[in-house]
């Protein structure tokens, strides 16, 4: 008996757009395929297109004279220097009291 995959999404709260994202499907024939190897009954094509919907291309004109900008190198911090030098640690030794 094959599960259905529109019940498994609704399951784990996510979406058919972020489950073939994360499946990297991007055919509704690679997500049937997806779905039989998994043992999932999938979601109706016209459920898929909603999901997708096709995207209209529109070129942008280049303009002629378009300035590229290039990011110089950060240059390495210089590595921090002491100007003094710490005093010298003295430890007391502890006398030991005789009576």
């Amino acid at each position: 008996m094959k599960i259905s995959l529109q019940y498994l999404l609704n399951k784990k709260h996510t979406t058919l757009k972020k489950f073939c994202d994360i499946n990297v499907l991007a055919t509704y024939l690679e997500l049937v395929a997806y779905c039989e190897a998994k043992n999932l009954a999938p979601v109706s094509r016209e459920e898929f297109e909603r999901s997708f919907p096709q995207k209209t291309t529109v070129e942008k004109p280049k303009s002629v004279a378009e300035p590229k900008l290039e990011s110089k190198p950060q240059p390495k911090p210089k590595p921090r220097v002491r100007k003094t030098k710490s005093a010298p640690v003295t430890t007391k030794k502890k006398q030991s009291s005789k009576k």
